[in-house]
């Protein structure tokens, strides 16, 4: 036996089939869910083309057939119109069509952004604004991560996260200590920098000048783009097709009673690609029971480390036997 580590630093994306789609003004109700259905595909197969759209209404169904329910709420004084989509209808539906789907197990991104704009002392951005650029950034990630079913996160800054980096600025690499912080898939590590009154600079993992005139809109989307078009290419790699199926072996711990065991399957079914779950015994308050997954075995063992109450403790040399501990 091995001891397992994790593959992914990712989490499991609980609203993955829930769409939040702001209401525009003269646009009907259906209109609005034909949207939010297509920004579903897009979120599931990480691709724009609408040719995935289409070979799912060519092959008989309509989109409101996959709606569960809709509903209309405000956030932040803004009407959205939020739609549940039903899973696994839409998981059969790639399967029968053959479209390459991305879990519920999504990437972890971290932004670690400094600004210098020539007035105030340099500082990173956080997860709170401190003026109108800063929040011009913190929505274009939230609509980001919301539209792609990831997590983007801001650096949390505190008292003493400000007080060490001004004690051992000379000592220690800011970014460093800032990114020593969180675990994540991916970090976005640039500088933005005035440079004079004509022109902005974005330097680090993006270099680009900006012209000064409408340097926030500008800037916001420069940067919205390229971490948009990196995410684009991180989840490619995670994609996983109904083509190849692997059998697996759990072996769950600490199951004390009925309401564990239901809570146990209900997590199991819970993750995209498994086609079935055979009950082989109980052995005290272990279960063991085979599970057999769509895709590859790296994708089932990253989906598994990213349920909340599933703890790997170890897994044998082929990746077929996996020993688990349930947290109830």
């Amino acid at each position: 036996m091995i001891i397992f580590s994790n593959l992914s630093f990712g989490k499991e994306f609980r609203e993955l089939f829930e769409i939040n789609h702001r209401i525009e003004n003269g646009i009907s109700t259906e209109k609005s869910l034909n949207k939010s259905f297509d920004k579903m595909i897009y979120r599931l197969s990480g691709s724009k083309s609408p040719s995935n759209i289409w070979k799912i209404i060519n092959s008989g169904s309509a989109r409101k057939d996959f709606i569960e329910s809709y509903s209309v709420h405000e956030m932040n004084g803004v009407s959205y119109l939020k739609t549940k989509f039903n899973q696994n209808l839409l998981e059969e539906t790639f399967k029968k069509l053959d479209l390459p789907i991305i879990g519920k197990s999504r990437p972890t991104f971290i932004v670690v952004a400094k600004i210098d704009n020539g007035v105030d002392d340099p500082y990173f951005i956080s997860d709170v604004a401190k003026n109108s650029l800063d929040g011009g950034i913190q929505a274009n990630l939230k609509n980001i991560a919301s539209e792609r079913g990831v997590f983007i996160d801001l650096p949390s800054i505190d008292l003493i996260d400000l007080k060490k980096l001004s004690e051992f600025n000379y000592l220690i690499n800011p970014t460093e200590y800032l990114i020593s912080k969180y675990k994540h898939d991916r970090i976005f590590n640039i500088a933005i920098t005035k440079v004079d009154l004509e022109k902005w600079t974005i330097t680090g993992d993006l270099n680009l000048d900006i012209e000064a005139k409408e340097y926030q809109s500008n800037l916001t989307t420069a940067l919205s783009k390229y971490i948009e078009e990196n995410i684009s290419d991180h989840l490619s790699t995670l994609k996983f097709s109904f083509k190849s199926k692997e059998k697996f072996q759990l072996n769950i711990d600490k199951i004390d009673n009925f309401d564990d065991y239901q809570e146990v399957i209900f997590s199991l079914k819970e993750i995209m690609g498994i086609e079935k779950i055979n009950i082989n015994r109980f052995n005290q308050n272990i279960l063991i029971c085979d599970v057999y997954f769509y895709g590859e075995d790296d994708r089932f063992i990253t989906a598994l480390t990213n349920k909340s109450n599933f703890v790997i403790s170890e897994i044998n040399q082929e990746k077929q036997k996996i020993y688990i501990e349930y947290k109830g």
